[in-house]
């Protein structure tokens, strides 16, 4: 039996989902009358879905809005990984339809949903985040002297980073989604959010989660405002946003690299990131970005 068939043999209907970064492919499908998201996955990331699977078991005790985990097996060699299916709309594709009161609120809720899932406890043998970070900033500005890249602005995150790298000492680290920003929600027809792709999960400092922020303040500060007002219930610690600046520039430092490995239509969408961030931070002269504003609401 062929494994289409196989798997057409399981499920009573298969419509393949074209979205995300990751390499799982992914399936509508209906089993029994119900729909479902089916994530096919490579065989070498078992543990890594497994540990997984148990965390969002955890996350849906703490009524954290995702796809609920079903089950899990192993099918000719691949993981099938069966979650509940959310019926909705991307929010980066709605955002706009609200207005920015409407948008800080969603993100009011993002970061609410965010202060719990760092609740989940990490594995006792993480070596202290201060060395693991410090070991990703250093792999970084190696890469990006070992590129044909030489870009001045580049000089000034690398400088920040540097100047700032004694904030990552003491550091507590809890699970990390990863990839929290506006283009990994959904929103259904009652304007509730929903978190979606968990799958570039990690563990590490909870205000790392923040790194993404750029991708929602390009495209809705309100939203990212209240994101993290809602994290912090509008009690932000100063210390935060230097922390964020360093894990802003530490990205910002590997992104040009990456984004030539990829094309050069994306190598510019990130030199044009970078530009932003630079306004954003006046050069990286305030540590606070001129996008946040937190509403009396």
């Amino acid at each position: 039996m062929g494994y289409l068939t196989k798997m057409k043999s399981i499920y009573n209907e298969m419509i393949k989902v074209n979205k995300g970064w990751s390499n799982d492919t992914k399936y509508k499908v209906i089993l029994g009358q119900e729909p479902y998201l089916l994530r096919v996955s490579q065989i070498r990331l078992k543990d890594r879905i497994t540990k997984l699977f148990d965390i969002m078991y955890q996350l849906d005790k703490y009524s954290v809005p995702i796809c609920s985990p079903i089950k899990m097996s192993v099918v000719d060699g691949d993981i099938h990984a069966l979650y509940s299916w959310i019926d909705g709309h991307d929010l980066n594709d709605m955002i706009d339809d609200f207005d920015e009161n409407e948008q800080y609120q969603l993100g009011i809720v993002s970061g609410n949903h965010l202060r719990t899932i760092h609740r989940i406890e990490v594995p006792n043998h993480l070596e202290p985040w201060s060395n693991r970070f410090n070991k990703k900033i250093d792999s970084k500005i190696k890469k990006y002297r070992e590129s044909n890249l030489k870009v001045d602005e580049i000089e000034l995150f690398i400088h920040y980073v540097n100047q700032k790298r004694y904030l990552l000492n003491d550091r507590p680290q809890c699970f990390q989604h990863g990839d929290y920003h506006v283009g990994n929600f959904m929103i259904n027809d009652s304007n509730e959010l929903k978190i979606i792709d968990f799958d570039r999960y990690d563990f590490g400092d909870p205000w790392e989660e923040f790194n993404r922020i750029v991708w929602s303040a390009q495209k809705a500060p309100s939203f990212a405002s209240g994101m993290i007002d809602g994290y912090f219930e509008k009690q932000v610690p100063d210390t935060f946003w230097e922390l964020l600046l360093l894990y802003i520039s530490s990205n910002t430092i590997s992104s040009l690299v990456w984004g030539l490995e990829i094309s050069e239509a994306e190598y510019q969408v990130m030199v044009d990131q970078m530009h932003e961030i630079l306004q954003w931070y006046d050069y990286l002269k305030i540590s606070i970005p001129k996008w946040y504003k937190t509403k009396k609401v």
